[in-house]
């Protein structure tokens, strides 16, 4: 009897969770906890075999299905915002950090190239003793983030069988995912915060960039900008690519004002043919791809070099959703996440695969 009096007090005081009992309270300590002892377990905190986003998941108050949907809407408006950092990601240029919640900073080393190769009939000429210089580097690893909540009714309407239920609302998982996407983005190009005198850079601001200046005809946005003259600011870009020793592959960033530009007819000056602006630029060998971004300032174009000594995306911690409980339960709080941080990088000379025209 007594037992049974103790074990009715256990449950009534806490959660069991894995035969333990854990207390929660409305300070989120039992939320903290789990949390902590996800991160400790979970390692990656990537996908599960299901393909479900778990790892950080604190406290299910949500459904099964509820969580499918919900992780569905997140990944996908926040991807929607990201553009040029879904293609460098969809171009395999990333580096996953193992327990990126316990790195605040991921060091790295710039390498030196080696001097020539020498040329002879029978291979007995000794060559300068080469070596490759290190320097050494590091990159903050901030939390990207964005918090919603819902209260115990309407998520008690969404299971309501009697009625039928109502579908849960994912309006504020979308618009949270969607400023969380945008903020991937942004940093990727106009650069992110300072932490402890370390840099996230960006696009706009990669000190060993390549500048470069319009053509004639000055930037694409120009009325008399003609289709010619777009496709040699194109090749000056290549060109200048090419004295960093960077051949590619290139992928164009362009702004949001040259999206109907490159659509244009590319021949129309001149009355004759079909091909579009973008279609031209395509055709050039080593373009594999064109990108807009609505982060791109007006009338500035970049061409990077698609490998990974020259950008990658530090992937710590995908895209997700942890929940937990306050007010008792009245309100369940919702965090959309992510550890996502561009590396644009050259070697210990300053040499790098980035061209800015502007």
């Amino acid at each position: 009897m007594a037992r049974q009096k103790t074990s009715r007090m256990q449950v009534s005081q806490g959660v069991v969770s894995g035969g333990q009992v854990i207390f929660r309270d409305e300070s989120g300590r039992w939320a903290a906890q789990q949390l902590k002892q996800q991160m400790r377990a979970c390692g990656s905190m990537g996908p599960d075999v299901n393909g479900q986003l778990t790892a950080l998941r604190t406290l299910d108050t949500l459904s099964k299905d509820d969580w499918i949907n919900l992780d569905k809407v997140v990944v996908k408006e926040a991807t929607r915002r990201m553009q040029f950092v879904a293609a460098i990601n969809a171009a395999g240029l990333t580096y996953s950090v193992p327990n990126a919640m316990g790195k605040l900073v991921l060091q790295h080393q710039t390498l030196t190239d080696m001097g020539p190769a020498s040329v002879s009939l029978d291979g007995k000429t000794r060559t300068e003793n080469d070596t490759q210089e290190y320097d050494l580097d590091g990159i903050p690893l901030p939390i990207i983030h964005k918090d919603f909540d819902l209260n115990l009714r309407q998520l008690e309407a969404s299971r309501n069988s009697q009625t039928g239920g109502l579908p849960l609302d994912t309006t504020l998982a979308e618009t949270a995912a969607r400023v969380v996407g945008e903020a991937c983005e942004n940093m990727a190009i106009n650069g992110g915060p300072t932490f402890g005198g370390l840099h996230i850079y960006g696009l706009v601001n990669y000190p060993n960039r390549v500048p470069r200046a319009y053509g004639a005809g000055g930037n694409w946005a120009q009325p008399a900008k003609t289709g010619p003259q777009m496709i040699t600011d194109v090749l000056t870009c290549l060109s200048a690519a090419a004295t960093q020793r960077m051949y590619g592959p290139f992928r164009l960033l362009l702004p949001p004002n040259y999206n109907q530009v490159i659509n244009n007819d590319y021949n129309v000056p001149l009355g004759t043919g079909t091909l579009t602006i973008r279609q031209r630029i395509l055709a050039i060998d080593g373009i594999v791809g064109i990108s807009i971004s609505d982060w791109v300032p007006a009338n500035n174009m970049f061409l990077i070099q698609t490998t990974q000594d020259v950008v990658r995306m530090i992937n710590g911690v995908p895209i997700q959703t942890v929940q937990w409980d306050d007010l008792g339960g009245f309100i369940t709080k919702f965090k959309v996440f992510c550890i996502m941080v561009p590396q644009y990088r050259s070697d210990a000379a300053g040499r790098c695969g980035i061209v800015h025209m502007k």
